[in-house]
């Protein structure tokens, strides 16, 4: 017997900022939508960024300013941090805005449905051996971490040191000694997390430090994180992991940094894995190539947030939304982002 095919107007792949916020302005204009989810609502700000990154600094913080009451009369008796009740908030307000964005879209009609997405066609999918079909489709898989191979790397990843940042985000205590290799918000966020901490962190980056901002921004957060104690390599090639706790680079010399943990945070690639299948038109880097309306190279397929390769914000993602949301919606709309404008 035949299984039923469950048919709809628009899918959703992808449950990221962008995505559910569209699913919604669907639904609420009387389109039936599916929503695709292989793992938490909300996205990589919600899950993995912007959210649990801001509530562990929001820990650390409090730690530095309670170490410097006496400052201010206030006087402690022995002020240390408990890393497994900070990672346990963390995981808190991850999950209550989970059930948050379940709650709204259940509430509204959009029918969320959790697993690995197959994209067949641009009309089909499958997902835990059920068959999706629909009119319309929208890509909001998101980014995952790019990953990079340097000689001897096996012999870090074999000792389980050789983290990424969703990796760094899950560990169980705060590293002794930490090497990033980056500069980016990934990177600095965690960066200023551990010192304050008590971690010894390095930085090593391959062209100058934060050369994409303004000279004085870079000037202040650099003097700023070196206040710090953190050591910042910049113009430097890492060369290769020595052994499972060690790593050469190369600079103006060459020097060796010793590490607990060592993290990679060298940017983001777009996540196009599930639906190869549709050959769409890509980016030079890999991203899924759209028009001023966010259409891919196929007529009825969209797509908006990371996965576009535009920048990597949220609000680039909501406002992504919204444009197609008014072409799905027939809008008589001529608006188009620049992301030139995006601060």
């Amino acid at each position: 017997m035949n299984k039923e095919i469950k048919k709809f107007d628009i899918a959703v792949l992808g449950a990221g900022p962008g995505g559910y916020s569209l699913a919604l302005l669907l639904v609420k204009n009387n389109k039936k939508v599916v929503l695709f989810e292989r793992q938490d609502l909300g996205g990589t700000c919600v899950n993995e960024g912007c959210i649990p990154t801001k509530t562990l600094i929001k820990s650390a913080r409090v730690f530095e300013e309670v170490k410097r009451s006496s400052q201010f009369g206030v006087h402690t008796h022995k002020v240390h941090f408990n890393f497994f009740e900070i990672q346990a908030r963390r995981k808190k307000n991850k999950e209550k805005l989970n059930n948050a964005i379940l709650n709204g879209l259940t509430n509204a009609g959009v029918e969320v449905v959790f697993g690995e997405a197959t994209i067949l066609d641009q009309n089909n999918a499958r997902v835990n051996e059920e068959d999706y079909t629909f009119d319309k489709l929208v890509l909001s898989s998101g980014s995952s971490s790019r990953k990079i191979n340097i000689e001897g790397q096996e012999l870090v990843e074999n000792e389980g040191r050789l983290l990424y940042s969703t990796d760094l985000l899950n560990i169980n205590k705060a590293p002794k000694k930490l090497v990033i290799i980056g500069a980016g918000p990934i990177s600095l966020e965690f960066a200023y997390l551990f010192s304050a901490l008590g971690s010894e962190v390095s930085i090593v980056e391959s062209r100058e430090f934060l050369g994409n901002f303004d000279t004085k921004l870079q000037s202040n957060v650099k003097e700023y994180l070196q206040q710090r104690n953190i050591k910042i390599y910049e113009n430097s090639k890492v060369v290769k992991f020595t052994d499972a706790n060690t790593v050469l680079i190369e600079n103006e010399e060459q020097m060796t940094l010793g590490f607990c943990r060592v993290l990679i945070a060298v940017g983001r690639v777009a996540n196009t894995e599930s639906f190869k299948n549709l050959n769409l038109e890509l980016n030079p880097n890999q991203s899924v190539k759209v028009d001023h309306r966010n259409k891919t190279s196929l007529e009825n397929v969209y797509a908006i947030g990371d996965v576009t390769g535009s920048m990597m914000l949220s609000s680039i993602a909501y406002k992504q939304g919204d444009i197609v949301a008014k072409d799905i919606l027939e809008f008589e709309n001529e608006e188009t982002l620049d992301v030139s404008t995006t601060p």
